[in-house]
């Protein structure tokens, strides 16, 4: 089953230290991809992607981006800087970590990830539905 990216809007905060995060990122699992194509631009594909892990054993970590096709075949993040996430990253005194911070260790992670594989697995299942 997967998991609709915007539901991690609605997942409780989870704060992780720097250390912590970096450990957990190998950890990521998909929970889910949407694939859409855009009629008005040559018909090329772009949709959201979800990926998270357990920490505990009643703590879910996330994070979910938007992605778009750029030529047939190759995917990148719509938006590097809006990635959702409901993980608060802290720093080495337990203090949040400043916004700009945050945002480049939650691509670092994306980066890490095989998720343009998965964006363009899940598009050509999703057009060869539309086919059939």
């Amino acid at each position: 089953m997967q998991v609709p990216a915007w539901q991690i809007t609605s997942w409780s905060e989870v704060g992780m230290r720097l250390a912590e995060w970096d450990g957990s990122v190998n950890e990521l699992r998909h929970l889910g991809t949407s694939s859409h194509v855009d009629e008005g631009n040559n018909g090329l594909r772009h949709g959201q992607s979800l990926w998270g892990c357990q920490t505990a054993p009643d703590k879910m970590v996330g994070i979910a981006w938007d992605w778009r096709e750029v030529r047939p075949g190759v995917v990148a993040m719509a938006d590097p800087m809006t990635v959702l996430s409901n993980i608060v990253l802290l720093g080495e005194g337990g203090q949040p970590v400043d916004s700009f911070k945050r945002i480049l260790h939650l691509n670092n992670a994306i980066f890490s990830l095989p998720w343009q594989a998965q964006a363009c697995a899940n598009a050509e299942r999703m057009l060869e539905a539309m086919t059939a």
